[in-house]
């Protein structure tokens, strides 16, 4: 990890999923994101995720009334006791993907 951040984080509390190309799927809450990561905060074990692992991740966000998913390809970068850093894969991003990231409203806090 880099000794600052190159992006503002800021606070997001919201569901996110992470799914990893060998098909293992970690659940938990976000805690920052920024337009280049975000923070997976789990439970779960992380035993069989590995730093370089790439995979998707899913968060949940609202507009309106409604709930649904955005999801974005990324890398894992780091893995804390807490959870994962993730980092963004923007070779593998769309740009409606990238402007999404700006749009992002939490839906539980």
């Amino acid at each position: 990890m880099p000794p600052f951040r190159i992006n503002d984080r800021f606070a997001l509390r919201t569901k996110i999923r992470l799914e990893i190309a060998l098909g293992q799927t970690i659940a938990g809450y976000t805690t920052d994101v920024s337009i280049s990561g975000a923070f997976l905060q789990t439970d779960q074990s992380t035993e069989e995720c590995q730093i370089d692992d790439k995979g998707n991740v899913f968060i949940e966000t609202k507009e309106g009334d409604e709930t649904y998913d955005v999801s974005f390809p990324c890398v894992v970068a780091r893995i804390t006791p807490q959870g994962i850093g993730l980092d963004f894969d923007y070779q593998l991003m769309s740009e409606a993907d990238q402007m999404a990231l700006t749009t992002l409203n939490p839906t539980s806090s």
